[in-house]
């Protein structure tokens, strides 16, 4: 009976249509900026995207480290919020847009009243500032969106 089960469900599982896989949007960010990330996970989720942010997102325990990684890894691309907030003590946001660099993954600093000069791994890099998230980031993901179902 287990082996009729079985074939019953891998013959239904081929004539479902394969459901795409969501578009996903790291979001990096200091604590203290979690209502601007969650505004940001907001107007993502809004256009069909699916962002992460850490504390909602991951899994508890283990390394958060390897499991920041892990996300990083499962996404088409990465926010990596920067404030005064962050560049505070910029070492975890510096490590993670290290990750993000070395994974190959899509980066696009969002800057709230700083300067991408203030975060030496962003230096020479065009950043996209918080009040003109709309017409500078969340229409080119919509498109990146769109080709990415066309190609499929």
């Amino acid at each position: 009976m287990t082996k009729r089960l079985t074939k019953r469900k891998a013959k239904a599982q081929r004539s479902e249509p394969a459901k795409p896989s969501p578009y996903v949007v790291f979001i990096s960010y200091s604590t203290e900026d979690s209502y601007l990330a969650h505004a940001i996970k907001r107007d993502i989720n809004d256009l069909g995207a699916e962002a992460h942010i850490y504390e909602k997102d991951m899994p508890g325990g283990g390394f958060l480290m390897v499991k920041i990684r892990e996300e990083i890894g499962a996404c088409d691309e990465a926010i990596t919020l920067i404030t005064s907030n962050a560049l505070k003590d910029p070492v975890w946001i510096s490590v993670e847009i290290g990750i993000i660099i070395g994974l190959q993954k899509e980066l696009n600093p969002v800057l709230y009243n700083v300067s991408l000069d203030d975060l030496a791994p962003l230096k020479g890099m065009a950043g996209i500032d918080l009040n003109h998230l709309r017409e500078r980031y969340l229409v080119h993901l919509e498109k990146r969106m769109d080709r990415r179902m066309t190609n499929k």
